[in-house]
């Protein structure tokens, strides 16, 4: 029998999950991810307007999506690893649900009804993507819309992350991957020039039956503030400074000037 040693963390990567209802900041937030970002936008063309708007600095170089992903997923597996030079700092996939709509529509070859075998088939492909991307050597933000899942023991309804099937299992696995789990909204604040105006945030702290949270480092974001409020803003670049996490570039300059 061998013992491993302790787990080494990264003082560079992380994972996120961001999910919630339509319009709530969620692409925009992975968007601000630190560091030079490859975009995979599953979604319509145009609906990462607003997200390359905020990219004043031209960070997000975002891929065409083709009608078989398959051996985009692929290209995008092995530019984790580049053989020359430097990859990716952060990978998106905006979002989980409408990946897997496309694989299934590619598995099934336009099936208007497809096979449970084909669901199955594809569920694993999206998970085993997933998987390798959160252990790559990059951070890692998936995106999904929401959906009510019954709860059998109290009789209500609990929001989880729609990877594209009614079926939980999905989720409850990608929930179980990542460092931090926000559920995206919108809250009305007071500016100081007497007005108000819409603020993105995630709620972090687990309640109203969202399954939420963070993990390790990111425990640094739930300050007393976010305690009572429950919601943190959506800014990727500043959660990763509170947590000290850098980009290896960032790493290296404080490295050279130091």
């Amino acid at each position: 029998m061998e013992f491993r040693d302790d787990p080494k963390v990264s003082p560079y990567y992380a994972n996120v999950l961001l999910f919630g209802p339509p319009k709530t900041g969620k692409s925009a937030g992975a968007g601000s991810t630190p560091g030079l970002i490859g975009y995979l936008n599953t979604e319509q063309p145009n609906s990462t307007e607003f997200v390359h708007e905020l990219d004043t600095e031209h960070r997000i170089m975002e891929v065409a999506i083709t009608k078989d992903p398959k051996p985009l997923l692929s290209e995008i597996m092995r530019s984790c690893y580049p053989k020359t030079g430097s990859g990716f700092d952060t990978w998106v996939l905006d979002s989980v649900g409408e990946l897997h709509r496309r694989l299934l529509h590619a598995q099934s070859r336009g099936a208007v009804r497809p096979s449970r075998d084909a669901y199955g088939d594809v569920l694993r492909e999206v998970e085993d993507f997933c998987r390798f991307m959160v252990e790559a050597p990059c951070n890692f933000v998936m995106v999904c819309h929401d959906f009510a899942v019954k709860d059998d023991t109290t009789g209500g309804f609990n929001a989880m992350p729609f990877t594209g099937t009614s079926n939980p299992s999905l989720a409850m696995k990608l929930l179980g991957m990542v460092d931090v789990i926000g559920y995206t909204g919108a809250v009305a604040v007071d500016t100081d020039e007497e007005k108000r105006e819409l603020l993105y945030v995630s709620q972090l702290v687990p309640t109203l039956g969202r399954p939420v949270g963070v993990r390790g480092r990111f425990n640094k974001l739930i300050t007393e503030d976010v305690k009572q409020t429950g919601y943190r803003q959506t800014n990727l670049a500043e959660w990763f400074e509170v947590a000290g996490i850098k980009t290896p570039e960032k790493q290296e300059k404080e490295e050279a000037a130091a």
